[in-house]
Protein backbone atom coordinates (compact mmCIF):
# COMPACT_ATOMS: atom_id res chain seq x y z
CA UNK A 1 0.00 0.00 0.00
CA UNK A 2 0.87 3.67 -1.17
CA UNK A 3 0.86 5.40 2.12
CA UNK A 4 1.18 9.65 2.88
CA UNK A 5 3.47 10.94 5.77
CA UNK A 6 0.64 10.39 7.72
CA UNK A 7 -0.10 6.85 7.23
CA UNK A 8 -3.46 7.38 5.13
CA UNK A 9 -3.58 5.08 2.14
CA UNK A 10 -3.15 6.63 -1.49
CA UNK A 11 -5.05 5.96 -4.56
CA UNK A 12 -4.83 7.36 -8.14
CA UNK A 13 -6.94 10.56 -8.76
CA UNK A 14 -6.38 11.07 -5.18
CA UNK A 15 -6.13 15.03 -4.08
CA UNK A 16 -2.94 15.97 -1.69
CA UNK A 17 -1.03 18.69 -0.37
CA UNK A 18 2.67 19.61 0.21
CA UNK A 19 4.03 19.46 3.31
CA UNK A 20 6.87 21.19 2.67
CA UNK A 21 8.55 23.59 0.16
CA UNK A 22 10.84 21.35 -2.11
CA UNK A 23 13.04 22.55 -5.47
CA UNK A 24 13.21 20.59 -7.87
CA UNK A 25 15.38 20.40 -11.12
CA UNK A 26 14.37 22.34 -13.74
CA UNK A 27 11.60 24.50 -12.41
CA UNK A 28 12.30 28.02 -11.62
CA UNK A 29 10.51 28.71 -8.63
CA UNK A 30 10.21 25.88 -5.00
CA UNK A 31 6.67 24.38 -5.04
CA UNK A 32 5.61 26.10 -1.68
CA UNK A 33 4.06 24.01 1.58
CA UNK A 34 0.53 23.94 1.19
CA UNK A 35 0.46 23.56 -2.59
CA UNK A 36 -2.55 21.42 -3.22
CA UNK A 37 -2.39 18.42 -6.39
CA UNK A 38 -4.56 17.15 -7.51
CA UNK A 39 -5.39 13.72 -9.17
CA UNK A 40 -1.95 12.18 -8.13
CA UNK A 41 -0.75 8.34 -10.22
CA UNK A 42 0.89 5.53 -8.32
CA UNK A 43 4.02 4.70 -9.86
CA UNK A 44 5.31 0.98 -9.22
CA UNK A 45 7.44 2.41 -6.10
CA UNK A 46 5.71 2.30 -2.49
CA UNK A 47 7.30 5.56 -2.06
CA UNK A 48 6.60 8.00 -5.07
CA UNK A 49 3.32 9.22 -6.74
CA UNK A 50 3.45 10.76 -10.19
CA UNK A 51 1.55 14.25 -10.74
CA UNK A 52 1.79 17.42 -12.26
CA UNK A 53 2.69 20.40 -10.70
CA UNK A 54 2.09 23.95 -13.09
CA UNK A 55 2.07 21.68 -16.21
CA UNK A 56 5.33 19.97 -15.31
CA UNK A 57 5.18 16.11 -14.86
CA UNK A 58 6.46 15.05 -11.61
CA UNK A 59 7.91 12.57 -9.30
CA UNK A 60 7.38 13.08 -5.89
CA UNK A 61 7.90 11.13 -2.43
CA UNK A 62 5.14 10.21 -0.28
CA UNK A 63 6.71 11.16 2.72
CA UNK A 64 6.47 14.66 1.44
CA UNK A 65 2.48 14.35 0.49
CA UNK A 66 -0.46 14.48 3.15
CA UNK A 67 -3.93 13.75 1.64
CA UNK A 68 -6.60 15.88 1.56
CA UNK A 69 -10.20 15.01 2.59
CA UNK A 70 -12.99 14.72 1.03
CA UNK A 71 -16.03 17.12 1.26
CA UNK A 72 -19.43 15.82 0.32
CA UNK A 73 -21.85 18.87 -1.34
CA UNK A 74 -25.45 17.78 -1.32
CA UNK A 75 -27.20 20.03 -4.07
CA UNK A 76 -30.52 20.11 -3.51
CA UNK A 77 -33.81 22.36 -4.87
CA UNK A 78 -36.12 23.90 -3.19
CA UNK A 79 -39.64 23.56 -4.66
CA UNK A 80 -41.92 26.45 -4.27
CA UNK A 81 -45.70 25.64 -4.36
CA UNK A 82 -47.34 29.04 -4.83
CA UNK A 83 -48.63 29.94 -8.08
CA UNK A 84 -46.69 32.07 -10.70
Amino acid sequence: DVKDNSGKILLDGDTVMLTRTLKAKGVPKPMKQGTKIKNIRLTNNDYEVNCRINKTQMVIKTEYLKKMGKRLLLNYTVFDDSPI
